[in-house]
């Protein structure tokens, strides 16, 4: 059972709306640099995180008085090209990744094995096209221009109304926050009768939405909000890995039509279908966490201390 709340909910909302944004510009400027030089992994990752959080809190910040409407909307639509090139990069990574461990597996059965497959080739000359498309994102005057002074770009997001300046956090984050946990229990007849992975996807986005919410109204020390977190990251991670398999299924399939014959194709193409499977069924008892009463409860208790 969580313990007392740290409160934030008597800051000024232009404030803490303020450090979120700018800090989330600042991360995705650092990262600038090593992305454009290098092809790490992490540094993409961490780069999509950024810019998912940024983009998630700007729209809920947006419809409050505390920020200036059009300017906010105007940064998330710049930065929706450099969200889709992140996420473009960043499925083909999680794909590889996926690759090497089911090759690490066969070659555990039998060390023996053998395959001519040009997939991982594949997979990587598309990697390398999504790399360069981001790099030539990231290089537009637009893009530098937003991410050079990332300070300047978040201040200039504020009202210049004090009375809205003068708005607290309270006043504007209960009704933000159970409003994203009701989107998320309107899924339950989807989980219900969910067949397919590709149904659960929305779900996904909208705990992402829920997520960003409790982060940007929790302080790091507060063990209710984190606790909420924590059930909130478990299930959109397994939702995560639900998609990445929906991601390479179609993948496969396409390549399979150029590459009928490819033995590592076809076996890999089964053990995700295997994979996603098994993650669809077992989504059940997550679901109920997040939508359970305890967790009712705790997000109530939350909003209360505010």
């Amino acid at each position: 059972m969580p313990t007392e709340s740290v409160s934030l909910g008597r800051e000024p909302l232009a404030q803490v709306g303020l450090e979120a944004l700018e800090k989330q510009l600042t991360r995705i400027s650092d990262f600038v640099e090593p992305v454009c030089d290098h092809s790490d992994v992490e540094d993409i990752h961490q780069m999509r995180v950024a810019t998912r959080r940024l983009r998630t809190m700007a729209h809920l910040l947006e419809t409050t008085p505390a920020f200036r409407l059009k300017r906010v909307q105007r940064l998330r639509k710049q930065l929706q090209p450099l969200a889709d090139r992140l996420g473009g990069v960043r499925d083909l990574d999680i794909l590889l990744e996926t690759l090497a461990e089911y090759e690490h597996s066969i070659e555990a059965v039998d060390e023996s094995s053998e395959t001519n497959s040009t997939l991982r080739e594949d997979i990587e000359q598309r990697r390398e096209k999504a790399l360069k498309r981001l790099r030539k994102t990231l290089r537009l005057p637009k893009t530098q221009r937003m991410l050079d002074h990332p300070d300047k770009i978040a201040k200039g997001l504020i009202a210049h109304d004090q009375s809205a300046r003068q708005m607290l956090v309270r006043h504007v984050a209960g009704g933000a926050l159970w409003s994203r946990y009701e989107a998320i229990l309107r899924f339950e007849a989807e989980v219900d009768g969910a067949s397919e992975a590709s149904q659960l996807h929305p779900l996904r986005i909208a705990c992402k939405h829920l997520r960003y919410a409790l982060e940007l109204f929790s302080d790091d020390d507060d063990p209710c909000a984190q606790s909420l977190l924590s059930t909130l990251k478990e299930v959109q991670t397994h939702l995560g890995d639900l998609q990445d398999s929906v991601f390479a299924i179609a993948l496969l399939d396409h390549l399979g039509d150029d590459h009928p014959d490819d033995a590592l194709l076809a076996g890999f193409h089964a053990d995700q279908e295997t994979r996603q499977t098994s993650l669809l069924k077992h989504f059940t008892p997550l679901w109920e966490n997040i939508s359970g009463a305890p967790y009712r409860r705790d997000l109530a208790t939350f909003i209360a201390a505010l």
